[in-house]
Order: C-alpha cells, then structure tokens, then sequence
C-alpha cells in the first residue's frame, strides 16, 4: 500500500531541518 511507503518516508523525514525552515 502507498500508505506504507508514506510512513517509511515520513520516519525517514529529516523533522529538524523542515521545523527549522518553518521557524525562520
């Protein structure tokens, strides 16, 4: 199912650095 491969990519998602580019 994509929903798996969804929750792969999410797990794999680098959270920091999009949290980072959302704060400035």
């Amino acid at each position: 199912l994509w929903t798996d491969g969804l929750s792969v990519a999410l797990k794999h998602t680098p959270w920091a650095a999009l949290w980072g580019r959302m704060d400035s």
